[in-house]
Order: C-alpha cells, then sequence, then structure tokens
C-alpha cells in the first residue's frame, strides 16, 4: 500500500491490499473559517462543490479565528528552485546546501485557465500576483509535513498587498496538496556553488480574508469546532472506511480506469451527493470505489494508528469524528471520501 510503513503492511492485510494515501487534512479551522467563496479562482462559474470547500487541515496551519472567508482558491504548477550555497549552519566545516530561492509557478482556477503567477519578490518572500493587478506578498506562519519528496503544507501571514481585485482583503494563505518541490538530491559542493535546481512541484493555494466581509453562506459541510471536538484526547488508533475514484493517469490507477481528472471529480461529488442524501456508505463503495482490495471489505481500511499510514493520509482520517464522512480529497491517487467508522 502506498506510503505504508512495512511492519504495518505485514499486520494487517486490508491495508496492504487498500490504497491508503496522503489524504491531507487534519482539525478544522475554528469558528467561521469555511464558507464559500463569492469568486473562489478565476471564475466561480462552473467549478465544482469541492472546488468552493476551504480546505481541512491540521492545527498547525489552521486560520486564526475571524479569517476564513475564502476569496480565492487557485492551482500552481512550476517549480521551487535551489541554489547550491554555503550552509551557515556548517560554515565552519566549508559544508554547503541546497538554499531554498523560491517558486516559479502558473497559478490557474478551477478551470485550469491561467490567473496569475508565484515567485519569489525582489526582497525574496513569496508573492502571489493575479491578472486582475492584485498581488499579495507574505510570511511562514505554520507548517504541516507533507508526503517524502513534496514541500510541507503552509499557513502564511500576509504582510503586503495591492490593487483592488479579489487579493484586497486576503490576510492568510493556506498551501495544501503539495506534490513535489522538495530539496534536491543531487549533490551540492564548493564546485557547484551558485548552480541552481529547479524541482518541479504542484500545490494549491487558498487565499482568506476577515470573516466580517463574507457575504456567503457559510458551508454546510464544515468540519465540528465544538469544545468537545476540538479538545478530546487524540486517539492512538482509528478504523476508517474509504471511497476512491481513480482516473487515467492517477498513481496506481486500475487498467481499466480511463475517465479524465475532471470527470473523476465529478464522480467523486456524485459520490458525496449520494451520501448526503442517505445512501449507504457501503452501498456507494460498491458503486463508485475503484479500490479493489477494499470494495469487498466494504472500503474498510482496517484500524491503523497515525504512524501506520503516510502522515497525510493519517492526518484526514483523524481529524474525523466517528461516523462523520469527510469532503471530496484529492491526492495522487485520484479523489476520495473517508469515514471514519471507531
Amino acid at each position: 500500500m502506498p506510503g505504508q510503513k512495512p511492519s504495518a503492511a505485514r499486520g494487517n492485510p486490508v491495508r496492504v491490499a487498500a490504497f491508503t494515501l496522503a489524504l491531507v487534512a487534519c482539525r478544522e479551522a475554528g469558528p467561521g473559517a469555511r464558507t464559500t467563496p463569492a469568486d473562489a479562482g478565476g471564475t466561480s462559474e462552473g467549478c465544482a462543490s469541492a472546488w468552493l470547500e476551504a480546505p481541512v487541515v491540521d492545527r498547525s496551519i489552521a486560520l486564526p479565528d475571524g479569517t476564513g472567508h475564502l476569496v480565492l482558491h487557485a492551482a500552481a504548477k512550476g517549480t521551487q528552485d535551489y541554489v547550491c550555497a554555503a550552509d551557515p549552519a556548517d560554515a565552519s566545516a566549508g559544508g554547503y546546501g541546497w538554499s531554498l530561492k523560491g517558486p516559479e509557478a502558473t497559478l490557474t482556477d478551477c478551470h485550469s485557465a491561467p490567473i496569475g503567477r508565484h515567485f519569489a519578490s525582489d526582497a525574496g518572500s513569496p508573492e502571489w500576483q493575479l491578472s486582475d493587478g492584485t498581488y499579495v506578498v507574505a510570511h511562514k506562519a505554520g507548517a504541516f509535513p507533507a508526503s517524502a519528496g513534496a514541500v510541507p503544507w503552509l499557513l502564511l501571514g500576509v504582510d503586503g498587498h495591492g490593487g483592488e481585485g479579489r487579493l484586497a482583503e486576503a490576510r492568510y494563505i493556506q498551501r495544501v496538496r503539495t506534490v513535489g518541490g522538495g530539496r534536491p538530491d543531487t549533490p551540492c559542493d564548493a564546485a557547484r556553488a551558485g548552480s541552481v535546481q529547479k524541482v518541479p512541484y504542484e500545490a494549491e493555494y487558498f487565499f482568506f480574508a476577515p470573516s466580517a466581509i463574507a457575504t456567503a453562506a457559510p458551508s454546510s459541510t464544515r468540519i465540528d469546532s465544538s469544545p468537545s471536538a476540538v479538545d478530546s484526547p487524540a486517539p492512538d488508533a482509528i478504523i476508517a472506511q474509504h471511497v476512491l475514484v481513480a482516473y487515467r493517469g492517477a498513481k496506481r490507477a486500475p487498467k481499466g480506469v480511463t475517465r479524465s481528472k475532471a470527470d473523476a471529480r465529478a464522480r467523486a461529488e456524485e459520490a458525496l451527493a449520494k451520501l448526503r442524501s442517505g445512501a449507504a456508505f457501503e452501498d456507494v463503495v460498491k458503486t463508485y470505489s475503484d479500490d479493489a482490495g477494499s470494495v469487498d471489505r466494504m472500503g474498510s481500511l482496517g484500524k491503523f494508528g497515525r504512524g501506520d499510514m503516510d502522515p497525510t493520509f493519517a492526518a484526514a482520517a483523524f481529524a474525523l469524528r466517528v461516523g462523520q464522512v469527510s469532503d471530496v480529497v484529492q491526492t495522487p491517487f485520484g479523489f476520495h471520501l473517508i469515514k471514519r467508522t471507531q
């Protein structure tokens, strides 16, 4: 099973057969943290509802209270650029290491249409600039580890902005669902000093403004932020089921899967709608799931601890209450719905 530790795999054949993936996210972002954006992307028209939902994230990168109005959701694809330079932490020994120079990425909306770019400002800070003329510059306020080889998920605080477009009111940014972009594996030494390595990466960025300016109704899929849900002790292990909707080109997609990524997202949204209409999770698994290894077990992944699975998959599952079903979650393997059963 992708991302699973060998010791756990030997002890649980259910998890061996199932796609237990890096399903990101964890805790709620607090009261008012998940509202539907007035314009989340180049345009919100025609976007799947999952695109218009704020992500569920770990507490380490959760939004401060009162800053949860989603004003823009953009996908990014490009590179994280690293320069080989003397390592300050090892300067006495003449050590060298790869230092992050900054990103170079194109921002797109839910229709994959370009809406701007992401790069390092003249001062070296991360900057996002849209075609409507608005821009924001931010600093890292929190981080959550992603899967191996991927840059971490981040919470960023906006330091400065300009223009009167969609980002004019943005105060916080979350970088989530990262793929690639980690530090290069190639050697970095005195002979290579000054050389630059561009590491391909993808991510999704969510831009938030103060909730007081929100005009849209709160999302019906908000994560429970009551004290009992937030403050209860985290369990050591849980049991969960999942639905996987794969697409052609997704990691480990079954050979018979030919649907496009857009069709897979729509199919997962359809499955979620069935669940919200009262359909049994087990029936939805049989109808929609492409994870052949867990279909016969009603989608069950068995019992697992945080350390038994890929960290991002565990975070998503452990964030749920018993009986709760997640929103549609995108991973390199496709689109997923998770239900915690114990």
